[in-house]
């Protein structure tokens, strides 16, 4: 089992139960984080350090990823596995899955690369080097099967590892917040560059919010990982907190969310939001150039049109981003609107179940391998 970022950590690990429990005596080896090897994976290789925002940013890491994919390719030899599992992480999982189509390891890919956003010759190398492409999106099954893969929609991870809504009373009850007041969640991001490019226009914009309604709270659900150090970042006027995001998205009014999975994970929590988002300007200029989707937002992309504020680079402004926030307090018709349009977005991503869908196909592939 490959990851090699926070989110793939988390669905590595629900997956690893799931197997263990459908498979007595399965054994698990891979890369991964803390999630993963909570769940018994024995972790070779921690990738999380190897994620970074934009091409630029990444290339810095290239020495580090080649260090760890002869590490990774080296141990596959070793231990010849019934069945190679690669969660997301695609410039890296490429590379694997095409090593392990030439050594005849059969290859389960589980949240495939994004195709439709990149362009839809990632569908072809798919469909060359992986046995089975396991597709949390809809729309993405007829581009993987035009392309040749054996590909199947299974639904998203993200509605398994979710579980039932606490409720605003309840989220609020845990996280020591007044019942009443207005609530802002800041959601900058897991890794450490976004948060040093999103939180100092986050922290600007709040201030902004606070001179037009005084005693408004703002939190921050400071993501598992981050250096210590980095909750200090918020002075006074935040509170902050060692994880707890899906409380603190339920219990806010209005989230400000870095693009990524979180934007997901609020959408299915009906939570209004704006979608912020910068990388650095000659990763921005390339993007543009390569990026092939009119948002990037995906509970934009769920709808089909812009149902929460993007604002990304240079229309990431304070001004911009306190005055969305503001027009969500004051209106609640558009407040309203918006949970409507992200219950419908959401009801795209199927049902319950993915990771046990997920789990029976990796152990039909192993056991026929």
């Amino acid at each position: 089992m490959v990851a090699g970022d926070a989110s793939g950590d988390i669905y590595g690990a629900e997956l690893a139960r799931k197997l263990k429990a459908m498979v007595p005596g399965v054994e698990l080896a891979g890369a991964g984080g803390a999630f993963m090897a909570a769940a018994g994976v024995d972790i070779i290789s921690d990738l999380g350090r190897l994620s970074a925002v934009g091409i630029i940013e990444s290339a810095a890491r290239l020495p580090a990823a080649a260090r760890e994919f002869r590490r990774l390719a080296q141990v596959m030899t070793c231990l010849n596995p019934d069945c190679l599992v690669l969660i997301d992480f695609p410039g890296f999982n490429f590379r694997l899955a095409g090593l392990a189509r030439r050594r005849g390891i059969k290859t389960v890919y589980f949240i495939c690369p994004t195709v439709w956003a990149w362009g839809r010759g990632r569908a072809k190398v798919i469909a060359r080097c992986v046995d089975r492409a396991l597709l949390i999106f809809p729309f993405e099954e007829e581009i993987y099967r035009e392309a040749g893969a054996n590909a199947e929609f299974i639904g998203h991870p993200i509605l398994d590892v979710m579980g039932a809504p606490l409720g605003r009373a309840k989220a609020r009850e845990v996280l020591g917040l007044d019942q009443a007041g207005p609530v802002v969640a800041l959601l900058p991001g897991s890794r450490i560059q976004e948060v040093r490019l999103l939180w100092p226009l986050m922290l600007e914009a709040s201030r902004a919010v606070l001179r037009e309604i005084p005693g408004i709270t703002f939190i921050w659900p400071v993501a598992p990982g981050l250096p210590a150090s980095v909750a200090a970042m918020s002075g006074p006027m935040v509170r902050t907190y060692s994880g707890h995001a899906r409380e603190c998205l339920e219990a806010c009014d209005v989230a400000v969310v870095a693009s990524g999975t979180a934007t997901l994970e609020a959408a299915v929590l009906n939570t209004p939001m704006v979608i912020v988002y910068k990388v650095s300007p000659l990763t921005w200029m390339m993007a543009r150039r390569l990026v092939k989707v009119p948002y990037v937002g995906l509970p934009n992309i769920l709808a089909g049109r812009e149902i929460v504020p993007e604002l990304l680079q240079g229309k990431a402004t304070v001004d911009r981003l306190s005055r969305w926030i503001l027009q969500l307090f004051r209106d609640a018709g558009a407040r309203n609107q918006v949970k409507e349009d992200l219950r419908k977005a959401t009801g795209r991503l199927g049902h319950k179940g993915a990771i046990e869908r997920a789990a029976r196909v990796i152990a039909e592939v192993a056991s026929h391998g």
